[in-house]
Parts: structure tokens; sequence; C-alpha cells
């Protein structure tokens, strides 16, 4: 589904503003304070941090009981705020996105569980303000929640469709009241982890939010080989960049040699226990900005192909350089299984009208003859060869012996001295 956004709403700490290291060092400054242990590692701040505020310094160890709630926040407001900037930059890629939607005209919302004076400074100080059409924080510095704020937005302003980018699990209960999508950020205060269980997507970073504009993605999961390799190719043939899913190592594997032998770059990660995902991307790519530019267009639409091998493969850069002929004597490739030689030889023929260099001539006898029949589980694939050039021959005492020279479907039929002569003169494939 094309999901076509007319708002995009945009949480602001951890998620536009980079402020995850320095809201750790104020939490751990005010802990020590209070001769309270401070917290060793960012990820057990990950584990703890959460929405209402009050109950995230409960988790930590302050104590409503000997001191207000009230003292607290404010301590933390002031430290925090002792610059206009709290001592933050703004995410890597946040200022290329904003700039991105504000092109393709999407209304662009921060929504934010910040006092609103204060966001509005700290916003003017990053000179960002113009991408926003609206700016919304809450009354206090109490960091209560800004579902009511949301709702209240949704309520009075024309949204076609929204989607909601934040840092924690809290954004998505947010973009669930408000009747929005949900995109969640992985560099923010939250981890990955709690966030993957809100069951939305989830980027590493805006960053990488940005380069999943710029690609296309394949889905090659279920695929068996060499299709997803055939898969990429396909892709690489018209796009810069391309991220294609498989489900297992080998693939992997595969796809990864094929970008070093074309001098591309490629990385591998694994997204989950069954689902890897292989970035490829050439060296001398364009921007990340100018290749997101030309793929936003009105949306933020995921590619992903369907039946891409069914689509007729793009044989208009074939060269017939180093000249070859492939011989099939046989309905089988290999020996040992019938069943797992018939899938080969069937992935092999299919494989062939994906080289770049085409063979000069399939010749085919013996049980290879019956490739070339209307049985044949191979024929729409020489049928694309022939169309391609591709001189397809089948022994005519063959299918003699087989009783199926009616039958004969693509190509042409020709003798043995004839099939004789083709192998002493080219170099000869045999699988």
């Amino acid at each position: 589904m094309v999901k076509k956004y007319s708002h995009v709403f945009w949480d602001w700490n951890g998620t536009l503003l980079n402020d995850l290291e320095w809201s750790f060092n104020v939490l751990n400054r005010m802990l020590t304070r209070r001769g309270m242990e401070a917290l060793q590692e960012i990820s057990v701040y990950h584990k703890v941090f959460g929405f209402p505020i009050k109950e995230y310094y409960k988790k930590v160890g302050f104590d409503f009981e000997k001191e207000p709630y009230e003292k607290v926040a404010q301590e933390y407001v002031d430290l925090y705020y002792k610059d206009k900037t709290g001592g933050c930059s703004l995410s890597d890629g946040a200022k290329e996105l904003l700039e991105l939607l504000k092109e393709n005209g999407i209304k662009q919302v921060v929504l934010s569980a910040s006092k609103h004076s204060n966001l509005v400074t700290q916003i003017d100080e990053f000179h960002i303000s113009h991408y926003f059409h609206d700016i919304l924080g809450i009354k206090d510095i109490y960091g209560s929640s800004k579902i009511d704020i949301g709702c209240d937005y949704i309520s009075r302003e024309n949204v076609y469709k929204g989607i909601l980018i934040g840092d924690t699990n809290h954004d998505f209960e947010v973009a669930k009241a408000m009747g929005v999508d949900c995109l969640l950020i992985a560099s923010g205060h939250q981890s990955k982890e709690r966030l993957i269980e809100c069951g939305v997507p989830v980027f590493d970073s805006l960053m990488e939010m940005l380069e999943s504009m710029t690609m296309i993605k394949i889905n090659a999961l279920g695929d068996a080989c060499p299709l997803p390799v055939i898969k990429a190719k396909k892709g690489l043939r018209e796009h810069s960049e391309i991220m294609i899913e498989v489900d297992n190592v080998i693939a992997t594997e595969n796809l990864t040699k094929l970008g070093v032998q074309l001098g591309y770059q490629v990385k591998v990660k694994q997204e989950s226990q069954k689902v890897y995902q292989v970035y490829v991307h050439r060296k001398d790519e364009l921007s990340k900005v100018e290749l997101a530019k030309s793929y936003l267009k009105e949306d933020f639409e995921q590619l992903d192909p369907k039946g891409f091998a069914k689509e007729q493969p793009n044989l208009r850069n074939i060269t017939k350089e180093q000249p070859y002929i492939v011989v099939i004597g046989s309905k089988t490739m290999g020996s040992g299984s019938d069943e797992l030689g018939q899938t080969l030889l069937k992935m092999l023929v299919y494989s062939l009208t994906e080289q770049d260099v085409l063979p000069s001539h399939l010749l085919f006898y013996n049980e290879g003859a019956k490739l070339t029949t209307s049985q044949s589980p191979v024929l729409e694939d020489l049928v694309t060869l022939k169309e391609a050039d591709v001189e397809i021959l089948t022994c005519g005492a063959c299918l003699d012996y087989f009783n199926l020279k009616e039958d004969h479907k693509v190509g042409e039929v020709t003798n043995m001295y004839h099939i004789l002569e083709l192998m002493t003169k080219y170099h000869v494939v045999r699988p």
C-alpha cells in the first residue's frame, strides 16, 4: 500500500534533537548530588526511561516522600537548559529530512512533552523553526504525556493522513491515540528491543531512515539460489543502491560476492533470526539527499517488488563477447537426487537469461531433447533466450527415439554432426 502523508509529527528530544548523552549525564549528576549510585551504562538508562517522567524517576531511585517531584523536575530543567540548546545538537540527517519533507509539501509539526516555551526557544536556537507548520508542547515541566495535545490538534486540524516519528514507546501510544501511523528511531532514549515490541517500523537512526528512501527494497525471502542474486542484478541495473531481504546465510554470502565482483560496497545486517538485509550500493553514488528527493515524491512508500522472477528479463545490454555454448544431455543436473537435479537444471536455464554474456547456442540431446517440447519446465525461458538471438538446437534422432518430433516447440532440429562441429568450435559449458 502506498502511504501518502499530509502531516509528519516529529518528537523532539531524542528524535530530531540528539540529547541522549546530555540527558544521561544530567540524570547522573542529580543522583550523585544525593549520594545515590549513578547509572553506569546508557543501556541501563534505555531500560528505565519512559513516561510519565515521574515514574521513570522512581525507577532510578528518587524518593518523592523525602522531596517533592516538582523540586526534582525543576532541578533537571535548570541543569539541562544551562545554555539554550541544552548542550545538544541536531541528530544526523535531521535537517536533510526536514528540508526534504518541506520541498515535497508535507506539513511538519513538532509534538513534544517538553514545556512549550522551552521547546520554542530551543528550536529557534537551531534555526529550524521555518520547517514547522506548528510547534506543540505541554504547559509545564513535569513531562506527563503529550496525548491530549496531539489528539486536540487532530480534532481541530485537517489531517488527511499523518505519521508520528519518535524514539519511545510513548510516541507509539500517542500515535495510536491520535489515529496516525508511527515510525520509531532507536538512537534516542529507549533501546531498539523495547521499540520493536511496539510492532511498527524501527530505524537505527534518522540517517538510516534517510538512506532507506534512496534505495529499492527487494523481497527475496524464501527464494532458492540463485534467485536472490538474479533479483539483485535486476535492481542494480536501474538503481544505484538496493536492499535485498533473504532468509539464509548462504544467500548473504552469494550477494556479497556479487557486490564485490561488481565493485560495489556491501553491508549485511541481521534483522531477526530468519531475516537478513543485504545493502549493496555503488561507491560513486549521489548524495543521500539528492537520491531521496527522486524517491520520496509524495510519500514514504517502501518499495517491495513482488513477482520479480516473473518479469521478462532485461536483455537489452547483453553482448556476445567470449562466445560459449551450453550442452544439455539430461532432464536433470548432476546425480544423486532426480528431484533436486530437475530443480537445479531449471534454475540454471533461468539463470542463463540473466547473464551479461549469453551463450551463442544451446544444444539438447538424449533426454535433454525433452526440454524443448511442450511439457518442458523450462520452455518459457528457452523462448526468452531464442528471442535474444540464442540459437537453440535439438538432436533430431533423439526426438525420434522418444516419439517427440511432432511436439518440438522451440528452436531448430539438427543432427549429431552439427552438434559435434559446434562443440569443437566453441567453449563448452556442460552442466
